[in-house]
């Protein structure tokens, strides 16, 4: 069903809203599915040869479909985690894997300001073995909070997540070069990732759609922001330098002898270079919030540049707040997930789900279709669930 925040949900963030009033949702344009027009150009310019679909395409199955489902900060709440993977039908009764061939993403802030810090990080672990197993894929980004914590700065834990280990210094073990959740880190945690629509290598994309796929068929996702410096130059090629800068921070991060009490930020470790310096400024990676917060002009300005750079339409990102819904700018190719859905803020449950897929024409051309469903719930057992269709483009290739 449509998503219309109850008024009990907007009273309980209304406090917290002050930190969203610079969001404002850009414009949405909705597809008309009449006609036999290109669809006119949207707010990065170009019309990028998108199609209006006749009605029996529309009542015709896809020949191929990719299905990705991100979700945002969970800030050490578990079961939160649990009812957004639930909700993008992810996981069943148990908890285990139940998303086949999907790529499951989460952006990063798993830890800090609740107690089920643990909790979350095993139940990744669990959820990436299980869907490798049947062809799906858990990606898992590192957010600033990740980051914090492995450099030593403590300043958002809470008592009921310091409960959960023996002692302090068996919290700071465990989050070292050698302790579980920093291997997990090292091994299955990036700064940032590319997820294409339609891997050159999968089995399922028919042969004669192939020479016809566009590059920047693709979503790139990261916690903070990738602001068009981070792209190009010295963290060129995307995203593989970016990711590769990234590990060598945190990776001297997890090695520093921090005290376990953590008050304070600790200091940048002396074995970082200029580039992995700079990841952690304001504008870098793990900190922007300029996606969210500045005019919608100077974004799509940057969106543009940005996603070019990066070779995607996409560009999806945690970290800033709104608390109702997502944040989707310029036609979608800017779109923030973060809806504070721990307990820490007490935002609505959230999900989004991309689905790319391939459908042939009469004529033997090929068609794709890129769909965004924004999918929510509010909190509490028996909560109220609904969606927004955030994006919905066809484009005919070649």
């Amino acid at each position: 069903m449509p998503w219309q925040p109850s008024l009990r949900l907007s009273l309980a963030v209304l406090s917290l809203a002050i930190l969203s009033a610079a969001l404002l949702l850009g414009p949405q344009r909705p597809l008309a599915l009449s006609g036999g027009e290109p669809a006119k150009e949207d707010a990065l310019g170009g019309g990028g040869g998108r199609w209006v679909p006749s009605e029996e395409l529309l009542g015709k199955e896809p020949s191929y479909t990719r299905r990705i489902v991100a979700i945002a900060d969970l800030h050490g709440d578990h079961p939160v985690m649990f009812r957004a993977l639930q909700l993008a039908d992810l996981i069943d009764e148990e908890g285990n894997w139940a998303g086949g061939d999907t790529v499951a993403l989460s952006t990063g802030d798993c830890v800090d300001r609740g107690p089920d810090v643990q909790k979350i990080y095993r139940h990744f672990d669990q959820l990436r073995d299980q869907a490798h197993a049947v062809g799906g894929e858990v990606r898992n980004l590192l957010g600033n909070h990740e980051v914090m914590n492995a450099l030593g700065d403590w300043r958002y834990v809470t008592p009921s997540d310091l409960s959960t280990f023996p002692s302090l210094s068996a919290r700071r073990r465990a989050m070292s070069l050698h302790g579980w959740i920093g291997q997990t880190w090292l091994a299955n945690y990036t700064l940032t990732t590319r997820i294409p629509y339609y891997p050159p290598t999968h089995p399922g994309i028919p042969s004669s759609a192939r020479a016809l796929l566009p590059e920047d068929a693709a979503a790139s996702f990261v916690h903070g922001g990738v602001h068009p410096h981070y792209a190009k130059g010295m963290y060129a090629p995307y995203p593989e330098r970016l990711n590769e800068l990234g590990k060598n921070f945190v990776r001297e991060a997890l090695k520093q002898e921090a005290d376990p009490r953590g008050v304070g930020q600790w200091g940048l470790p002396e074995g970082l270079g200029e580039e992995e310096r700079a990841l952690w400024k304001e504008d870098g990676p793990w900190w922007y919030r300029g996606y969210a917060l500045e005019e919608e002009e100077v974004v799509c300005d940057l969106a543009r540049e940005a996603t070019q750079l990066m070779r995607v339409r996409r560009h999806i990102m945690g970290h800033t707040p709104n608390f109702e819904r997502f944040l989707s700018r310029c036609n979608s190719t800017i779109t923030i997930i973060d809806t504070g859905m721990s307990s820490a803020y007490g935002g609505v449950i959230s999900a989004l789900e991309i689905t790319a897929s391939l459908y042939e024409t009469e004529g033997g051309g090929w068609v794709e279709r890129e769909r965004m469903r924004a999918l929510y719930a509010e909190r509490g057992e028996g909560g109220k669930e609904g969606e927004e269709v955030v994006l919905d483009e066809w484009r005919l290739l070649g």
